[in-house]
């Protein structure tokens, strides 16, 4: 291994990486910089392992913090369709019936993959009931405001939420198949 000078300095420093030639580089920064990260929560993949050639760093801490913060929304949200109802029911277009029970409904499914994606309790069901929820809700209530609404800064405003519609539910997708614990790095 062209890296094995390091190995005097600290034998384990270099386990987790492919001989690649910009770990070359990465391994002495690492020593010098005496960072918090520890070496053995990065994991450098090969070719073989996994076809990016990436470096991945896993630690529950993130994972942990990436569910909080990806479900956060979704619960804040799936609570305000219960008490503030009617302010959902008027977002809807006039011609989809039965509004009421659909601001319900998609309360209750999102909710339920909130709490399955937060507590790693079949997340990749979780994920699919997000995609459920957010597919009609980016789709009916932000691309058609941001079409029909007079008010340039409305339509403007729901733009960014059908932008950012699309961004949660490529999450989720994400989720749907590759749930949220972290792969065996080996």
């Amino acid at each position: 291994m062209p890296l094995e000078h390091l190995r005097k300095i600290r034998p384990h420093a270099l386990d987790v990486f492919v001989s690649r030639t910009h770990a070359r580089s990465i391994v002495p920064k690492r020593l010098k910089a005496k960072t918090l990260l520890l070496m053995n929560s990065i994991h450098y993949c090969s070719r073989t392992s996994v076809n990016t050639g990436d470096l991945k760093i896993i630690r529950p801490a993130i994972g942990l913090t990436a569910r909080i913060l990806f479900t956060l929304i979704f619960f804040l949200s799936g609570i305000t369709h219960f008490t503030s109802m009617q302010s959902y029911i008027d977002l809807m277009p006039a011609p989809v019936p039965f509004r009421a029970f659909w601001v319900a409904t998609s309360g209750v499914v999102e909710l339920a993959g909130a709490v399955l994606i937060l507590f790693n309790y079949r997340p990749r069901l979780g994920g699919w009931l997000i995609v459920l929820f957010l597919v009609p809700v980016t789709f009916v209530v932000h691309g058609t405001a941001m079409l029909t609404l007079a008010d340039p800064v409305m339509r403007a405003v729901n733009v960014s939420m059908f932008l950012k519609g699309l961004a949660m539910i490529a999450c989720a997708l994400f989720i749907t198949q590759f749930g949220v614990t972290p792969a065996d790095p080996q």
